[in-house]
């Protein structure tokens, strides 16, 4: 599962978490480049890394790295027709990985894996 129970359970891992599970339900919808999907799957193992570790300032980057690509634009002069690339939606693959991510980051609930309180996740069980 994702790092240590203790990180996991700060309202800052919470935050950055939550924001990621987000980030990443939106990203299976983009249409996107080839090229770019690749680039994407970059981002999503510094994603994996970030949950792994517990990471709060990593995941956060990771974010800020994953954004980018939702915003794309391409710039025209006024009255060219835009010369848009080829795009496809996120490969299978992609999409089984970012399925994974949301897994991995965690409950949406507030709640550490495992189903522990995050206050109480400091080595003692609720019973």
């Amino acid at each position: 599962m994702a790092g240590d129970a203790a990180e996991l359970g700060t309202a800052d891992w919470r935050d950055a978490a939550d924001e990621a599970r987000g980030m990443l339900r939106i990203a299976t919808g983009w249409q996107l480049e080839a090229a770019r999907w690749r680039q994407v799957q970059d981002v999503l193992a510094g994603i994996e890394g970030a949950a792994t570790a517990a990471d709060t300032e990593s995941l956060w980057h990771e974010l800020a790295r994953l954004g980018q690509f939702g915003q794309f634009r391409i710039g025209t002069r006024l009255g060219d027709a835009p010369k848009e690339p080829e795009k496809e939606p996120a490969p299978e693959e992609i999409r089984e990985r970012i399925n994974v991510l949301i897994y991995t980051l965690g409950p949406e609930d507030g709640q550490v894996p495992g189903g522990q309180d995050p206050d109480r996740s400091h080595g003692t069980s609720a019973r």
